[in-house]
């Protein structure tokens, strides 16, 4: 019975503590995200290109962020959001032919590494990058030489995505085509001191991981 009284005893003293989370980022605050803005842009996307898709979201009301991480990361996000519905799920009709659901799904989650970085991951499980259009694409817009395309291995074919003058899309819409948003988001993502990298599987899906480090960190970064 002591023992009991004890521990209730310190229960109520623990539960009347105000504890905050300690931050290496300045004004850090939770980021108190429900993932909706994320999962209605989507629909909004899938909506004009006859898609259907599911936003699934993870870890991104785990951790303390400065305005400024923040900002950036839903940025990021939104454009990768974007350029999955985009270019890589398919329609129902198509996802059916390769025995998917007709839904698709896109992963997004956010962790905090033991070396203090963030990283971000957007994964979708839709028809994954077209090596082979890439490079096609890639030579008929000058982007390279037909030389320099011959030996290009998968990773700097994957990395073409990222050139600003090229473009996959035959018609420029309201969604993707104007070749910029991905070349924009890598730049912002440098600027901050992080990295952008793709991987995929053809038919499987694609994985954007970015990675960026803490507000004092990136100032160190971009001086």
């Amino acid at each position: 019975m002591e023992q009991t009284e004890t521990i209730q005893q310190l229960a109520e003293k623990v539960s009347g503590l105000n504890i905050t989370e300690r931050s290496a980022e300045p004004n850090a605050t939770r980021a108190y995200w429900d993932g909706e803005h994320f999962h209605s842009l989507a629909q909004q996307v899938a909506e004009r290109q006859g898609k259907q898709v599911e936003v699934i979201c993870a870890g991104f009301n785990d951790h303390a962020l400065s305005p400024n991480l923040k900002e950036t990361l839903n940025t990021v996000a939104i454009q990768l959001i974007r350029n999955a519905v985009s270019h890589g799920v398919e329609t129902p009709t198509q996802r059916q032919q390769e025995m998917k659901a007709s839904q698709a799904e896109i992963y997004i989650s956010l962790v905090k590494r033991a070396n203090g970085t963030f990283q971000l991951t957007i994964e979708d499980d839709g028809m994954g990058i077209n090596l082979n259009k890439i490079r096609t694409t890639a030579v008929e817009q000058g982007v390279i030489s037909a030389e320099e395309a011959t030996d290009l291995n998968n990773t700097k074919t994957a990395a073409l995505i990222f050139h600003p003058e090229l473009s996959t899309k035959t018609e420029a819409d309201t969604d993707a085509g104007r070749g910029i948003g991905l070349y924009a988001i890598r730049d912002m993502i440098r600027n901050m001191g992080g990295k952008i990298s793709v991987s995929s599987r053809r038919g499987i899906g694609s994985i954007f991981t970015v990675t960026l480090p803490e507000y004092e960190q990136s100032l160190k970064a971009r001086a």
